[in-house]
């Protein structure tokens, strides 16, 4: 299990890791990153989460990210602070 910050995060990096096979990874993404998420809409990711209630978490099965990486997205939005993404 991979483990990573933000500072991780790459086009290049998440192609290598997904073409290691048995390798599972969490890594956090800037919520600042453009996704397509289960309706197929390119969206800023913070333009999704920002009406949320505080302290709530949600899971996206369908998302792409750089539009072709598919990936499952957890994202949190905290008490205080801005939203964290995995």
């Amino acid at each position: 299990m991979i483990l990573a910050d933000h500072e991780f995060i790459g086009k290049a990096w998440l192609q290598f890791l997904f073409q290691q096979k048995g390798w599972d990874f969490v890594i956090r993404i800037r919520c600042n990153s453009w996704v397509s998420l289960d309706d197929g809409q390119l969206r800023y990711l913070a333009t999704v989460t920002r009406h949320w209630k505080r302290a709530t978490t949600r899971s996206f099965f369908n998302m792409r990210l750089y539009g072709f990486l598919h990936l499952k997205l957890v994202v949190h939005r905290p008490k205080k602070g801005d939203p964290l993404c995995w």
